[in-house]
């Protein structure tokens, strides 16, 4: 049994004796202060042909996607053959509590990006044509995750897996994406010594690549063959094309023994040229390669977008952990049977259903000390009383239940709040604020005074009431703005309040694009396509009246960058034109502003006969004539 954790590229790769990266020069020792996370996550590169049988037999290191990577030495401990097998007590959690072992029916909920893959893996099975399978998701939706149980489900005795995470400083070298993966494939990475490198390079290409071009490799996995006089002449462009050349011959060699999955996380980093490198494998060479990116900041180069227009590949759009998993998802981490309702509403609203944010406001509550765990007490031994028969709990799935009962075998726990502790007034944890602040600064001066008015009101607000406490803005302004910011998703905008209650009830699921059907329409040109896009969205708002915030933590901080004065004057100007306006009911012809009284009062009149109606008209002073229309 093996056991390995890896950092990603960018630190350094830490393994246990015969495992060791590619590039030696690179090794140095954690930086310390390192703290442990709960979530598993895509190592560096890693490599398996033959997985043990289950997850639990294996060490993976935990990150959070947020683009600071902290993986944890501290409480990390190595099983040996004789340790007992990984329990929900004995894995690493978020804020030090036990994690439940890996449970693949409800790994983080995501069923149906899952099931993306495993169509995918079968059309690549039978037709033995390339596959290739991109995941698109903002920071923190858990892209590194599922990746990592993907690798687990493509695990098979005829395939070979090999992955990689690349870093900002992939993009800006040259084929440096395919280097990381051919040294996988010639098993370069668990080398000790660059002698052994170069062995194991020499046995590989001997009868692919004349001796005299071996030193085309000295640079790209840093091994020292002689430098003949024909490299020496060579230019930089030629010696490209020479190691594409050598590579394709590789892979084209190494597939008729097993098939090959690239996995490749933060593939928005992928480099030009290894884009254009892949373009030709996957029309030359049988192989699948699954990639999870984050959006694109600038257009794609032209190969990578022919990637995302072949027709043998699968685009998915991966959306936020739906709001009734989110109880789930708190009670694994936590290892709780239960938590209170107040909790389960506050992560659904803040967190907006993002892994991430789920895990930075738990880790938050943990460090104030909000959460407290007790024994479950047993349904027979408690006594039942009122109040009791209304406890304010809430438990996950059957299925959560159902794995997690083995784990916990001193009793279950429950989860309780600290009390006196209002959940609503809790400050956003600072690496959230920070994501937020990033946002804000990166919007125009008059985008920002647009949010942080916004913020004012709440997270959720009329345009009618915006506009009141906009300084000096008109509706034409305001409205191009809203537009802007809702095609920037800072804001959903909604036509009906029970269309927003809906909205609030289920988060937008993955779906798949079809980018090589929408680049079969006809097109008049970026800049004309993302006009039309901003006038539809202009008339959208025009009609919607409801504007909510996508992310709560994002109202709350900009709610904080105001002074103390300040709030006060923007919420009497928000209680001015809300007293003005809180006395229009044309269901009664009346000053009543209780909201939805009128519903109350026709269900009265329902109950009654005509002649009791007219009697209640005149004791009102209401003509006939006039009481019959409002009934109508």
């Amino acid at each position: 049994m093996d056991f390995f954790f890896f950092l990603r590229q960018s630190f350094t790769l830490a393994a246990p004796a015969g495992v060791q990266w590619c590039d030696p020069g690179s090794l140095q020792p954690l930086p310390p202060g390192f703290k442990q996370f709960s979530s598993l996550s895509l190592p560096s590169s890693w490599e398996y042909r033959h997985l043990p049988p289950h997850p639990a037999n294996f060490l993976c290191v935990f990150l959070v996607e947020t683009g600071f990577h902290h993986v944890g030495q501290a409480g990390l401990k190595l099983l040996t053959a004789d340790d007992p097998p990984t329990s929900g007590s004995q894995s690493a959690g978020i804020i030090g509590r036990g994690h439940c072992a890996w449970p693949k029916d409800i790994f983080r909920r995501r069923d149906k990006e899952i099931k993306y893959f495993i169509d995918t893996m079968d059309e690549f099975l039978m037709s033995n044509s390339s596959r290739v399978l991109m995941y698109e998701a903002l920071m923190g939706y858990g892209k590194s995750k599922m990746l990592t149980e993907i690798g687990y489900l493509a695990h098979s005795e005829n395939h070979r897996i090999i992955a990689i995470e690349l870093t900002m400083i992939s993009l800006h070298q040259t084929l440096h994406t395919i280097q990381m993966l051919m040294a996988s494939v010639l098993g370069l990475n668990t080398c000790k010594h660059y002698k052994e490198r170069q062995t194991n390079l020499r046995n590989k290409v001997m009868t692919l690549l004349d001796e005299k071009f071996y030193c085309l490799l000295n640079d790209v996995f840093h091994v020292q063959f002689p430098i003949s006089r024909e490299m020496s002449r060579m230019s930089t462009l030629k010696k490209q094309k020479q190691l594409e050349v050598l590579f394709m011959k590789i892979l084209e060699q190494i597939v008729k023994e097993e098939r090959i999955i690239f996995i490749i996380d933060e593939a928005q980093y992928v480099d030009p040229t290894s884009w254009a490198f892949m373009g030709k494998l996957i029309r030359t060479v049988p192989i699948f390669i699954i990639m999870s990116l984050c959006p694109f900041v600038d257009i794609p180069c032209a190969a990578a977008t022919a990637i995302m227009k072949n027709r043998n590949t699968t685009y998915i759009i991966i959306g936020p952990i739906q709001p009734d998993d989110i109880c789930t998802k708190v009670c694994l981490d936590l290892n709780v049977s239960s938590i209170p309702k107040e909790l389960d509403s506050y992560l659904v609203e803040r967190s907006g259903g993002i892994p991430f944010y789920c895990d930075e406001l738990l880790k938050s509550l943990e460090h104030y000390n909000v959460l407290i765990f007790q024994q479950m007490e047993s349904e027979e031994k408690t006594d039942m009383t009122w109040n009791s028969l209304f406890k304010n709990f809430i438990k996950p799935t059957e299925k959560l239940k159902m794995f997690t009962s083995h784990s916990n075998s001193k009793g279950e726990e429950v989860c309780h709040l600290a009390s006196g502790v209002q959940l609503k007034n809790m400050s956003p944890p600072a690496p959230l604020k920070e994501i937020s602040l990033v946002q804000l600064d990166s919007m125009s001066l008059s985008h920002q005074m647009l949010v942080r008015c916004a913020a004012i009101i709440g997270v959720t607000f009329t345009t009618e009431l915006l506009f009141e406490i906009l300084p000096c803005w008109n509706m034409k302004m305001m409205i191009k703005a809203l537009a802007t910011l809702v095609q920037s998703s800072i804001f959903y905008c909604f036509r009906t309040g029970k269309e927003l209650q809906m909205a609030l009830k289920r988060n937008k699921a993955s779906f798949e694009v079809h980018y090589r059907s929408l680049s079969l329409r006809p097109s008049e040109g970026m800049d004309h396509e993302e006009e039309e896009e901003l006038r539809e969205l202009q008339s959208e708002v025009i009609e919607c009246h409801i504007i909510r915030f996508r992310s709560p933590i994002m109202q709350k901080t900009a709610y904080e960058l105001w002074l103390k004065d300040q709030r006060k004057a923007m919420h009497l100007k928000c209680a001015r034109f809300l007293e003005e306006n809180a006395h229009r009911c044309d269901h009664c012809r009346n000053g009543d502003f209780i909201p939805y009284h009128h519903l109350t009062v026709n269900i009265r009149l329902n109950t009654l006969d005509m002649d009791a109606v007219k009697k209640m008209a005149k004791s009102h002073g209401f003509q006939s004539n006039h009481f019959i229309l409002i009934l109508s």
